[in-house]
């Protein structure tokens, strides 16, 4: 995938000349914000014109500052006395040692919040992670619903 990257941040061929692969990768990227067109005067900005596609014709660039955005993976976590999720391969994991993987980014709460703590703290309509100071009877405790993992590629 890196490889692909490369090639369309150097591409100099016209998008129908270039290889199959490489002109699924730039749909799925998708041309806006991303690519520089070549045109009679060279290299052009980056397309912001959402009417735009690629033509066969053209040249086509993908920015030099591109990152790739890793898929992330969503696991449910879920109770047996003790909190659990099942890591992408299936396998059953204690909740506590999901901070330990390297592919971790955070667990993830019914709202959509995403933080590095599986518990957050709601108090007098603020949401945090830490109750240093809070009188706890007016303490609402909220527990995250997934833990979000990088998909190895």
């Amino acid at each position: 995938m890196a490889d692909l990257i490369k090639q369309l941040m150097d591409n100099k061929e016209a998008f129908g000349l270039m290889s199959p692969e490489m002109q699924e990768k730039a749909k799925g990227i998708g041309m806006v914000n991303y690519f520089r067109l070549f045109g009679n005067v060279g290299w052009g900005g980056i397309i912001k014109d959402t009417s735009y596609v690629f033509f066969t014709e053209y040249a086509y660039r993908l920015r030099s500052d591109y990152e790739e955005k890793p898929e992330i993976v969503e696991c449910e976590i879920y109770s047996k006395g003790t909190l659990y999720y099942r890591d992408i391969g299936g396998i059953q994991r204690s909740l506590s040692r999901a901070i330990e993987h390297p592919d971790f980014i955070g667990f993830k709460f019914e709202d959509g919040t995403i933080l590095a703590c599986p518990v957050m703290y709601h108090f007098d309509g603020n949401r945090t992670d830490e109750i240093n100071g809070l009188e706890m009877e007016d303490v609402k405790i909220l527990h995250a619903t997934h833990v979000l993992f990088r998909r190895q590629t």
